[in-house]
């Protein structure tokens, strides 16, 4: 948990723009797990780990700025 919280601040202080798309199967290889175990840890974890899903292009999205609602 600790590991992918370091390497998703890293990629929110990295953007450029207002969100950053996760790409599941980069990350799990790069934190040495497999992509299924990763989707499943991120659809568990995705509120404390300020995520969220988005259906149309299937990926998760992480704001780098407070959202506007």
């Amino acid at each position: 948990m600790v590991r992918i919280q370091k390497i998703l601040e890293e990629e929110r202080r990295s953007a450029r723009g207002d969100i950053v798309v996760i790409r599941i199967k980069r990350l799990a290889k790069r934190l040495g797990v497999s992509p299924q175990f990763l989707g499943r840890f991120l659809a568990r974890y995705q509120k404390e780990l300020r995520l969220e899903y988005v259906g149309e292009i299937k990926k998760y999205i992480l704001w780098t700025k407070r959202k506007r609602l």
